[in-house]
């Protein structure tokens, strides 16, 4: 079956194999190369047991659109947002910042995991990180992690881990969560170009002309009267 396209060229529509529907309905038989036919159309998956899933196109999340959207009203920065800090695995944090736990974690290991310690806590001291930060990154950690890593007193930073076997693995995660945070807070938001102002001569012509429309305005308002 072939399908032609406004271009006028053609694709091949292979159908999918139905293993626990060989007598699936028309309606329900996918077709592969619609998504390569149109690409503008948002396929869904479709819920059959035995069908292959077509995948939708990867969707921008609220908050980056929201940021588009907002620079988009924007016709011209002074100067470009950037990150401080380029790559967050090139940030060192010195380790008398932070003190670390180990306890039992739940994490993949099997039984072993029950009798291990390789579950890690890292406690992040605010105070030492100030000593190595300015205060508008760490006022920026705190903005970003309340209500998350940052405790109540806003003096800690609680990062765990025991996503992986060894304790070594988990520390480093913690290491990289904290440097990925700090990389996040290095963020200088774009500042916008100052407006451009309307040249004077351009203003002086404009008030001439509304002078001049005004005049010819009373001018005829006094004819309809008869006071000439």
């Amino acid at each position: 079956m072939s399908w032609l396209t406004p271009s006028g060229s053609s694709y091949f529509l292979s159908k999918v194999v139905v293993n626990s529907a060989p007598c699936a309905p028309l309606h329900l038989l996918v077709m592969h190369r619609c998504r390569v036919a149109f690409p503008c159309v948002n396929y869904r998956p479709l819920l059959w047991r035995g069908m292959l899933q077509v995948p939708s196109r990867p969707t921008i999340c609220d908050n980056s659109l929201k940021v588009q959207l907002r620079h988009s009203r924007i016709s011209s920065f002074k100067q470009e947002g950037y990150y401080r800090f380029a790559r967050a695995k090139d940030i060192h944090v010195d380790e008398s910042c932070f003190t670390l736990l180990t306890a039992r974690g739940g994490g993949p290991g099997g039984q072993g995991s029950n009798s291990s310690s390789n579950k890690v806590e890292m406690r992040v001291n605010m105070a030492s990180l100030s000593e190595y930060f300015d205060e508008e990154l760490i006022g920026n950690i705190k903005a970003n992690e309340c209500g998350k890593a940052l405790t109540s007193d806003e003096t800690q930073l609680i990062i765990s881990s025991h996503e992986h076997r060894s304790m070594y693995q988990n520390k480093e995660e913690c290491i990289r969560r904290l440097q990925q945070m700090i990389h996040v807070a290095s963020w200088v938001p774009p500042v916008e170009a100052n407006p451009i102002k309307k040249p004077s001569h351009i203003v002086s012509e404009r008030k001439n002309e509304r002078r001049k429309k005004s005049a010819v305005k009373k001018m005829r308002q006094t004819a309809r009267k008869g006071l000439w």
